[in-house]
């Protein structure tokens, strides 16, 4: 197995993996830690997350506490081995068609259709081989019509 490449991590990956290390905590405990206002507690991670150098490495999650009222805030760190793979796949020629669909939203197929700028039956295959390849999620949702398929990319 091929090692990954030691790097040096900068201030903002060192204070992301710890908020990682501390779970869910609520808004005001993160402002304490990272010395801002509790209302602009997720603008600063999200700045921060900008200003490292994979931002596609972290995810800020705010909501409701599970484990008792208030509000909360969260940083998931996605592992190296998956950054390796996130890496290795944008780099096929492949992701360059898969680039034009639309992003963190499920689309149908008309509207992939209409962004890849194919027919829907060729579209239907393409997206098919797309999500066996690792790029897309598929998701039946059900309808007055019947069972409907919608996509979402993952990268």
């Amino acid at each position: 197995m091929k090692k990954l490449p030691v790097r040096f991590a900068t201030v903002a990956d060192l204070t992301l993996q710890n908020l990682r290390k501390r779970g869910e905590m609520t808004v005001e405990e993160a402002a304490e830690m990272l010395g801002c206002s509790t209302a602009g507690v997720v603008d600063f991670l999200n700045k921060l997350v900008m200003s490292t150098k994979d931002p596609g490495r972290y995810l800020i999650i705010e909501g409701e506490m599970w484990t008792g009222p208030g509000r909360a805030v969260q940083v998931f760190v996605e592992s190296r081995r998956q950054t390796a793979l996130r890496r290795r796949m944008t780099r096929r020629p492949e992701f360059q068609q898969v680039g034009r669909l639309p992003r963190f939203v499920m689309f149908t197929l008309g509207q992939a259709a209409r962004a890849l700028k194919m027919p829907r039956r060729k579209t239907a295959r393409l997206l098919g081989r797309y999500r066996e390849m690792g790029y897309l999620r598929s998701f039946r949702l059900a309808s007055r019509r019947g069972a409907e398929v919608r996509w979402q990319r993952v990268w």
